[in-house]
């Protein structure tokens, strides 16, 4: 994971000026591939397995670095299924991609919550998806999809406090 970390930063689009952030989504897809992640998880089996009966600190140490790993998982299954939604006939009304993206994010929120902040800082996260900084205006490309985008699709959902929006019903 190191590895692939590293080639996405030392990439010659990877830069501190929004206008490249645009550039991570389809090196995550090619870096972050099937086989990475496979690698990843075979590792983090064999370290499960490796400190199940020694001391409880190195347990948490590769769930430290499993959970930043399924975090990945998830945030990289999301860009095609996120480009489904943009791109389908009316943008928001591939229901079954807005499903499977909002179960991910919600995969998301749980991980970040079991995790703790020091791990993954879900409020962080979403400050930077959703703000206008350096990776602003990027939810509708790793999700969660926004308001305005499920909109243009008309469905119904129940948001956050019982309020209504448009979504996946």
């Amino acid at each position: 994971m190191e590895n692939a970390c590293a080639t996405i930063t030392s990439a010659p689009d990877f830069g501190p000026h929004a206008r490249q952030r645009f550039s991570l989504l389809k090196n995550y897809q090619r870096v972050y591939s099937s086989q990475v992640f496979q690698q990843a998880n075979d590792l983090i089996r064999q370290a499960h397995e490796l400190t199940a009966s020694g001391p409880s600190i190195y347990q948490k140490r590769v769930d430290f670095v499993h959970a930043g790993l399924k975090f990945t998982q998830l945030m990289v299954a999301n860009l095609p299924l996120m480009t489904r939604i943009r791109e389908s006939e009316s943008a928001g009304k591939d229901k079954p991609a807005i499903t499977q993206v909002t179960e991910n994010w919600q995969a998301i929120k749980e991980l970040c919550d079991q995790a703790g902040p020091i791990a993954i800082h879900y409020k962080s996260i979403m400050a930077k998806m959703q703000g206008t900084g350096y990776m602003g205006m990027m939810e509708d490309y790793f999700g969660p999809p926004s308001d305005k985008l499920i909109k243009s699709g008309g469905a119904k959902q129940k948001g956050k406090k019982g309020t209504e929006r448009t979504d996946i019903d």
